[in-house]
Protein backbone atom coordinates (compact mmCIF):
# COMPACT_ATOMS: atom_id res chain seq x y z
CA UNK A 1 0.00 0.00 0.00
CA UNK A 2 2.96 1.94 0.92
CA UNK A 3 4.00 1.36 -2.27
CA UNK A 4 1.35 3.03 -4.39
CA UNK A 5 1.31 6.34 -2.53
CA UNK A 6 5.08 6.72 -3.79
CA UNK A 7 4.42 5.98 -7.12
CA UNK A 8 1.48 8.39 -6.98
CA UNK A 9 3.96 11.23 -5.24
CA UNK A 10 6.67 10.35 -7.76
CA UNK A 11 4.24 10.26 -10.33
CA UNK A 12 3.58 13.86 -9.66
CA UNK A 13 6.97 15.06 -9.56
CA UNK A 14 7.84 12.99 -12.94
CA UNK A 15 4.94 14.93 -14.07
CA UNK A 16 5.71 18.79 -13.49
CA UNK A 17 9.12 17.75 -14.06
CA UNK A 18 8.20 16.81 -17.92
CA UNK A 19 5.35 19.64 -17.96
CA UNK A 20 8.27 22.25 -17.36
CA UNK A 21 10.02 20.93 -20.76
CA UNK A 22 6.98 21.43 -22.53
CA UNK A 23 5.98 17.82 -22.79
CA UNK A 24 3.18 15.69 -21.54
CA UNK A 25 3.74 13.86 -18.85
CA UNK A 26 1.53 11.32 -19.16
CA UNK A 27 4.21 8.97 -21.07
CA UNK A 28 6.37 9.07 -18.28
CA UNK A 29 4.43 8.58 -15.42
CA UNK A 30 3.66 5.23 -17.65
CA UNK A 31 7.26 4.74 -18.20
CA UNK A 32 7.76 5.35 -14.31
CA UNK A 33 5.01 3.00 -12.96
CA UNK A 34 6.74 0.07 -15.70
CA UNK A 35 10.29 0.49 -14.23
CA UNK A 36 9.25 0.33 -11.45
CA UNK A 37 7.49 -2.67 -11.33
CA UNK A 38 10.24 -4.63 -13.78
CA UNK A 39 13.10 -2.91 -11.68
CA UNK A 40 11.15 -4.69 -8.43
CA UNK A 41 10.49 -8.26 -10.37
CA UNK A 42 14.35 -8.23 -11.95
CA UNK A 43 15.23 -6.87 -8.57
CA UNK A 44 13.73 -10.25 -6.49
CA UNK A 45 15.01 -12.60 -9.26
CA UNK A 46 18.40 -11.53 -8.66
CA UNK A 47 18.34 -11.74 -4.94
CA UNK A 48 16.92 -15.21 -5.20
CA UNK A 49 19.47 -16.29 -7.40
CA UNK A 50 22.08 -14.68 -4.96
CA UNK A 51 20.82 -16.56 -1.89
CA UNK A 52 20.41 -19.46 -3.52
CA UNK A 53 16.44 -19.75 -3.73
CA UNK A 54 16.94 -20.17 0.43
CA UNK A 55 13.45 -19.54 2.15
CA UNK A 56 15.09 -18.04 5.62
CA UNK A 57 16.91 -15.39 3.90
CA UNK A 58 13.46 -14.22 1.82
CA UNK A 59 13.63 -10.82 3.21
CA UNK A 60 16.87 -10.16 1.66
CA UNK A 61 15.14 -10.93 -1.73
CA UNK A 62 12.48 -8.29 -0.71
CA UNK A 63 15.27 -5.95 -0.26
CA UNK A 64 17.08 -6.34 -3.33
CA UNK A 65 13.05 -5.87 -4.82
CA UNK A 66 13.18 -2.73 -3.60
CA UNK A 67 16.68 -1.70 -4.24
CA UNK A 68 15.40 -2.94 -8.17
CA UNK A 69 12.01 -0.71 -8.20
CA UNK A 70 14.79 2.33 -6.63
CA UNK A 71 16.81 2.46 -9.34
CA UNK A 72 13.67 1.82 -11.99
CA UNK A 73 12.44 5.42 -10.14
CA UNK A 74 15.99 6.57 -10.81
CA UNK A 75 16.16 5.52 -14.29
CA UNK A 76 13.07 7.30 -15.40
CA UNK A 77 13.73 10.49 -13.73
CA UNK A 78 16.99 10.43 -15.27
CA UNK A 79 15.07 9.96 -18.44
CA UNK A 80 12.86 12.92 -18.27
CA UNK A 81 15.92 15.05 -16.83
CA UNK A 82 17.63 14.32 -19.91
CA UNK A 83 15.09 15.16 -21.88
CA UNK A 84 15.46 18.50 -24.27
CA UNK A 85 13.02 21.08 -24.14
CA UNK A 86 10.09 20.78 -26.66
CA UNK A 87 9.49 24.08 -28.61
CA UNK A 88 5.99 25.24 -28.24
CA UNK A 89 3.81 27.31 -30.94
CA UNK A 90 4.69 30.90 -29.38
CA UNK A 91 8.68 30.23 -30.00
CA UNK A 92 10.40 32.02 -32.96
CA UNK A 93 11.70 29.15 -35.10
CA UNK A 94 12.65 29.76 -38.54
CA UNK A 95 10.27 27.91 -41.07
CA UNK A 96 11.67 25.23 -43.40
CA UNK A 97 8.98 26.15 -46.05
CA UNK A 98 9.74 23.81 -49.10
CA UNK A 99 9.09 26.14 -52.69
CA UNK A 100 6.66 23.36 -54.31
CA UNK A 101 8.76 22.40 -57.52
CA UNK A 102 7.85 23.73 -60.68
CA UNK A 103 7.06 21.31 -63.80
CA UNK A 104 9.12 21.71 -66.71
CA UNK A 105 6.85 22.31 -69.65
CA UNK A 106 8.45 21.47 -73.34
CA UNK A 107 7.74 24.78 -74.04
CA UNK A 108 9.61 26.35 -71.12
CA UNK A 109 12.83 26.83 -72.62
CA UNK A 110 12.93 30.46 -72.61
CA UNK A 111 12.87 30.61 -69.00
CA UNK A 112 16.03 32.44 -68.71
CA UNK A 113 14.49 35.61 -70.54
CA UNK A 114 11.96 35.77 -67.84
CA UNK A 115 14.94 35.88 -64.29
CA UNK A 116 15.78 38.92 -63.38
CA UNK A 117 19.47 40.43 -64.81
CA UNK A 118 22.21 40.67 -61.58
CA UNK A 119 23.34 43.73 -61.53
CA UNK A 120 26.64 44.84 -62.77
CA UNK A 121 29.54 46.23 -60.83
CA UNK A 122 31.00 49.21 -61.23
CA UNK A 123 34.92 47.53 -62.86
CA UNK A 124 32.96 45.95 -65.18
CA UNK A 125 31.40 48.85 -66.41
CA UNK A 126 34.63 50.22 -66.28
CA UNK A 127 35.36 47.74 -69.11
CA UNK A 128 33.08 48.21 -71.39
CA UNK A 129 34.02 51.45 -71.69
CA UNK A 130 37.90 49.85 -73.23
CA UNK A 131 37.32 48.82 -76.76
CA UNK A 132 37.31 44.82 -76.82
CA UNK A 133 40.27 43.14 -78.36
CA UNK A 134 39.75 40.77 -81.09
CA UNK A 135 41.70 37.45 -80.92
CA UNK A 136 44.55 36.81 -84.02
CA UNK A 137 44.69 33.72 -85.36
CA UNK A 138 47.81 32.45 -83.18
CA UNK A 139 45.62 32.46 -80.80
CA UNK A 140 46.64 35.90 -79.15
CA UNK A 141 44.77 39.36 -78.63
CA UNK A 142 45.97 42.51 -80.16
CA UNK A 143 47.31 44.86 -78.28
CA UNK A 144 45.32 47.22 -76.31
CA UNK A 145 45.26 50.70 -77.85
CA UNK A 146 44.58 54.19 -76.22
CA UNK A 147 42.61 56.86 -77.65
Amino acid sequence: MCEIFFLWFLGRKLSEMAGSKGRSGTPYVIMLVLFWFGGEVFGFLFGAILTGGDEEKFMLGYIFALVGAACGAALAFLIVGLLPDAYTEEDDLPSRRRRPRRRRDEDDDDEEEDRPRRRRRIEEDEEEDQPRRRRLDDGSFEPKRDF
